[in-house]
């Protein structure tokens, strides 16, 4: 194995909400788990599949650009006559 690669494991003492706790290793510097922390994890790793791309006919006409100067012209200004709020 490649040396300092692999994270420091350390004693970390996971509590619940119902006032139970138990110690096991990980790579939590602080040392303490939360229980909302373990709910998060949990979820994620057994939150269904992202769904996969839907198949479609549609075809681009133009291509996207990045034009951030359209902003500033669809923006009213002093010049055109609208007025202009300034929240």
């Amino acid at each position: 194995m490649k040396a300092d690669i692999h994270p420091t494991y350390v004693a970390t003492t996971v509590s619940c909400t119902c006032g139970s706790t138990f110690t096991t290793r990980s790579t939590e510097k602080s040392g303490s788990i939360s229980a909302e922390h373990v709910r998060n994890v949990l979820a994620r790793l057994t939150a269904p599949a992202a769904p996969e791309q839907a198949e479609t006919a549609l075809q681009l006409s133009e291509p996207p650009r990045a034009d951030t100067a359209r902003y500033d012209r669809l923006r009213p200004t002093h010049q055109d006559g609208q007025e202009v709020i300034h929240a």
